[in-house]
């Protein structure tokens, strides 16, 4: 079984810590402790995330990603489950630009 990764820098860290603020801070409610784990275990293991754009993007969004990623988190492996791809995650991470997708910024089959 593979082991959670925490061998973040201290910038990932402090990343993490002013996003778990930020999402508190406009939903009232979560753990600074938890939510921080959460996005830095997911941004090590599952999936890179764009931790620069999460403290100053859009706030729903933010929130969307950190909800999502407390929801589908594996606990115990890292991973993502449910193939849930937050909206932030680092376009390197993935094999196409999901982050446009999910923010619908896409365009319709047919169009251009």
């Amino acid at each position: 079984m593979t082991k959670i990764r925490w061998d973040g820098t201290a910038d990932e860290f402090r990343a993490t810590i002013a996003i778990a603020r930020r999402v508190i801070d406009y939903t009232r409610s979560g753990s600074v402790l938890e939510l921080s784990m959460d996005i830095l275990a997911c941004h090590l293991n599952a999936c890179p995330l764009n931790l620069d754009e999460m403290m100053k993007g859009d706030l729903q969004d933010v929130v969307h990603d950190v909800a999502g990623i407390s929801a589908h988190i594996d606990r115990v492996t890292g991973a993502l489950r449910d193939c849930f791809i937050p909206r932030f995650a680092a376009k390197s991470s993935v094999g196409h630009d999901f982050t446009r997708l999910a923010r619908g910024q896409h365009q319709a089959r047919g169009t251009r």
